[in-house]
């Protein structure tokens, strides 16, 4: 032997990565890098990494109010963003309206206004609009039946067959000529008109149109009475019920303008409309009798 052989040691392998790591994905798997060793072409790695799975993150419900709309609750991939429950539209509930102002209608004297309603869930009110006051277009009659104004009367008339009634003439005019209808069981050749003044009444002229109805004429709105015989103590000019000095004093002050203040009614002794001293004197006679 003349020269002796000598154990060299393996290289060990040489490495080089020649395919790239694969990353995994929420759905998908991955890869370890593939190495080859550049001596004897051996490899190693390209092992399968598991996909990761979803990592979940909730989406809050939105509540829905009166006007907008909301969602459900869902939830989505914090890492990749995928939808993994969808949420849905809620509708808008519209508003729960309930009457919380009454409507108040309107009159020919005063304004209305629209009923005022409240949402019970967000407070937001409709309503409470303005009506216009209503328009007159012809005269009209509000029949006066009970109460004190009525009972006035009824005590004036005893026997006597009257209707009264608040005449409100069209809004541009200041006058107008009427027909009330004469009152149930009219039984004169002449209707006795008076337009009343609290106490007081005043002697309108008027005919009778042959139809049932008194036709005179009206200055502004106000109320009248129609009656088949007089309602009133002719000569008692203070409608106390009674003829007195005091009434004779009255008409006398009248005719002097000093008072107006006055049943004229009952001072028109002679039902001609005017009021003089000689009706003062038809007063005084009849109080001396």
């Amino acid at each position: 032997m003349l020269v002796a052989q000598k154990t060299v040691a393996a290289l060990g392998h040489d490495y080089a990565v020649t395919a790239a790591a694969v990353a995994p994905t929420c759905t998908t798997s991955g890869k370890t890098a593939v190495e080859t060793c550049s001596r004897c072409g051996v490899t190693r790695g390209g092992t399968t990494v598991a996909a990761t799975g979803h990592t979940a993150v909730t989406d809050k419900a939105v509540a829905a109010t009166c006007t907008t709309a909301g969602k459900t609750e869902g939830s989505h991939c914090s890492v990749c963003n995928t939808v993994l429950v969808a949420q849905k539209t809620v509708a808008a509930l519209g508003h729960d309206y309930a009457v919380t102002a009454q409507a108040i209608a309107p009159t020919y004297e005063t304004e209305g206004k629209t009923a005022v309603e409240t949402c019970s869930r967000c407070g937001v009110t409709r309503g409470g609009e303005t009506i216009p006051k209503l328009e007159v277009t012809e005269p009209i009659f509000t029949p006066i039946e009970s109460g004190d104004a009525y009972d006035a009367l009824a005590s004036r008339a005893g026997d006597k067959h009257f209707a009264a009634a608040d005449i409100t003439l069209p809004n541009a005019e200041a006058s107008a000529d009427v027909a009330m209808a004469l009152p149930e069981g009219f039984a004169g050749e002449r209707a006795y008109v008076y337009r009343l003044d609290g106490e007081f009444m005043t002697l309108v002229d008027a005919t009778l149109d042959g139809a049932g109805n008194a036709v005179f004429t009206v200055y502004g709105t106000g109320r009248y009475a129609v009656a088949d015989a007089p309602l009133v103590l002719y000569g008692d000019a203070d409608a106390d019920g009674r003829l007195s000095l005091r009434d004779i004093i009255c008409i006398l002050r009248y005719t002097a303008e000093r008072d107006g203040r006055i049943d004229k009614a009952a001072s028109d002794i002679y039902s001609d409309l005017s009021i003089t001293v000689t009706d003062a004197l038809a007063a005084l006679k009849a109080l001396l009798k």
